[in-house]
């Protein structure tokens, strides 16, 4: 029997996207062909057509719309336009991860290129039946097939063989403070400003806020470095810096909570699934996603764009006291519940029924 064929596309750059690469892990054991396609500027659905596959998944499309001048945005979307009907020739699943990009600065265009991108394939992916139901209030997907699965857990990607102890001796932190943690990419869409300032008002000098990750924008880390207040400078620390997958284990294994502070709407927080792969204690927006995600034994979920509410959420849980139980908890809940192996067997059945 042949293979089925999926191109996966665009391919994150420099193969560095875990999300990605266990999504393909996953179709590969399930006797699936995988092509890791990348993007491209010029007609890049002509690029990933070439590679001649029997479906297209495809995954955030906003490179194919959005360019870094009126002319390029321009231009791309005459590509988008002219290749597009071409999908109807191949099945093409859309996975729902983000309502428009991150930093849009035109929500409503946003919104009318991804419907046309839709319109094209024939099957959406979603990973929480939250997330459907969210997108689903920005799109009409009443002729396609969708299905719903869990978002990949990276326990068996990313290593985790120490414990709190060894990892704030490996990071030089105080073993006796709590440590709250924001890790990853430092964007301004993930509410960094509101975070630092909303632990500058709890002033507690038994708690670190730790701050890990590299910006795209240089600009913004400056901006940062000068608005941290003087006298939080001995209980905020900056490591900006990308943070190696071997690393990561040490941070989320010395921290007490994790922050995860999104100013738009999560659909698919990786972010936050992999902080409870590793077992941490979650604070973070109120959201219908988040909601069915969490274990509300082991997060506070705040009023989000409320600063003061997430100042009460820090407060809480520096008062509240650590909870050890959780870890264990929450890690056994995201193993069992996400297993990687649950999306490869029903996405292998989802592609073929849309071969039909």
């Amino acid at each position: 029997m042949k293979k089925l064929k999926v191109a996966i596309f665009p391919y994150g750059k420099e193969q560095e996207n875990p999300y990605q690469n266990i999504i393909i892990s996953a179709l590969k054991n399930n006797g699936i062909e995988v092509i890791a396609v990348p993007g491209r500027k010029i007609f890049p659905l002509l690029h990933v057509l070439k590679q001649k596959p029997d479906i297209i998944h495809l995954f955030w499309p906003f490179d194919m719309y959005l360019g870094r001048t009126g002319l390029l945005t321009f231009i791309k979307r005459m590509m988008l336009l002219l290749t597009l009907p071409l999908l109807k020739k191949t099945p093409c699943i859309y996975s729902a991860d983000n309502i428009v990009s991150h930093d849009t600065k035109n929500q409503e265009s946003e919104i009318y290129w991804i419907s046309q991108i839709i319109k094209s394939c024939k099957g959406i992916l979603f990973m929480s039946n939250a997330a459907k139901e969210i997108f689903e209030g920005y799109y009409n997907t009443n002729t396609l097939k969708t299905l719903v699965v869990p978002h990949p857990n990276y326990m068996a990607y990313y290593p985790n063989e120490t414990d709190k102890f060894k990892s704030r001796e490996y990071l030089n932190l105080d073993p006796g403070k709590k440590i709250i943690l924001l890790l990853g990419r430092v964007e301004q869409y993930k509410g960094v400003e509101e975070l630092i300032s909303a632990f500058n008002e709890i002033n507690d000098a038994e708690s670190i806020l730790l701050i890990a990750g590299k910006s795209t924008n240089p600009k913004y880390i400056d901006h940062l470095k000068n608005i941290i207040p003087t006298g939080l400078k001995s209980t905020l620390i900056f490591i900006n810096k990308f943070i190696p997958e071997q690393e990561l284990q040490y941070f989320f294994n010395a921290s007490d909570a994790v922050v995860i502070n999104y100013k738009d709407i999560p659909l698919n927080p990786g972010s936050l699934i992999m902080a409870m792969g590793f077992g941490s204690f979650i604070i973070a927006p109120v959201s219908k996603v988040l909601e069915e995600l969490t274990d509300p034994s082991c997060s506070i979920l705040y009023e989000a764009d409320n600063e003061e509410a997430l100042k009460n959420a820090l407060q809480q849980f520096i008062l509240g006291g650590v909870n050890e139980n959780c870890r264990l908890q929450v890690m056994n809940k995201i193993k069992v519940n996400h297993d990687p192996m649950i999306l490869g067997d029903k996405l292998h059945s989802f592609y073929q029924s849309l071969m039909t």
